[in-house]
């Protein structure tokens, strides 16, 4: 009896164990299966050349191996870029696409994507790079005529929700106001009151980042999502002052 009563902690603290590791592999496969699910809802609506999109199966558990898919080497392996570029593609992108939490790359330009670009994919904070040039893709919430700088358009509210935390379709613009109006009336003067904040948490050089970093980036989303394509500026112009304030940014981590 009294072996057995030393003994007990002993297996409690096993079995505790045991359950935790036992539960690993699911909590893994979970998330697997979340991104597999995420682009099969993303192909239901699409239409393509034979073959193209034949490896995303139902009855292919592996999406490491679906074309155009590129996986993390470490476990669990999540989907962390899509490429689809000039795959002559038609339909709309799904909302669905943000639920592959852990993607970095979404390249589908140069196909027939056509509809909204889902205000979602503001939501996938991972992403570092976003490519839906080449399509017919309409600008967030207008309904008149696509213009050919319809991408330029999109950038720059997706700009803007990753700077602000929101969406163009959140609550607070009921008032017939859009994410780019929430923000003008803030521009430059007040941005911090419209800047998420989690940007700037437990950094020192907050303020030098809002002047010489923030500041340029919602001037960028704000010319970018201007109501007339005429006023929009060319994606080069944008490139080359992006890569400036990455530059400057960069100067500032590094003294």
């Amino acid at each position: 009896m009294a072996s057995s009563v030393v003994l007990f902690p002993g297996i409690v603290w096993f079995l505790c164990l045991f359950c935790f590791l036992c539960s690993l592999p699911l909590a893994i496969c979970n998330e697997t299966e979340n991104d597999r699910q995420a682009l099969l809802c993303f192909k239901s609506r699409l239409s393509g050349p034979a073959g193209v999109l034949a490896s995303w199966s139902n009855t292919s558990l592996d999406v490491c191996d679906w074309h155009g898919i590129t996986c993390s080497t470490v476990s669990p392996r999540r989907v962390i870029e899509l490429d689809l570029n000039s795959e002559g593609i038609s339909g709309p992108i799904s909302p669905c696409i943000a639920n592959l939490t852990s993607l970095k790359r979404l390249q589908l330009s140069n196909n027939n994507f056509n509809g909204g670009i889902p205000s979602k994919l503001g939501l996938l904070s991972r992403l570092r790079e976003l490519n839906l040039s080449k399509n017919t893709l309409e600008e967030y919430g207008m309904s008149a005529e696509i213009s050919t700088k319809g991408d330029v358009y999109s950038f720059g509210v997706l700009l803007l929700q990753m700077i602000t935390g929101r969406s163009p379709t959140d609550k607070n613009f009921s008032d017939g106001a859009s994410l780019h109006e929430f923000v003008h009336r803030a521009f430059p003067n007040n941005i911090c009151d419209v800047v998420d904040q989690t940007m700037l948490e437990d950094d020192s050089n907050a303020q030098e980042i809002i002047k010489n970093c923030v500041i340029p980036l919602v001037r960028i989303g704000l010319s970018c999502s201007m109501t007339s394509p005429k006023e929009r500026p060319d994606m080069g112009q944008v490139s080359t002052e992006i890569l400036r304030i990455k530059h400057v940014a960069s100067r500032m981590y590094v003294r």
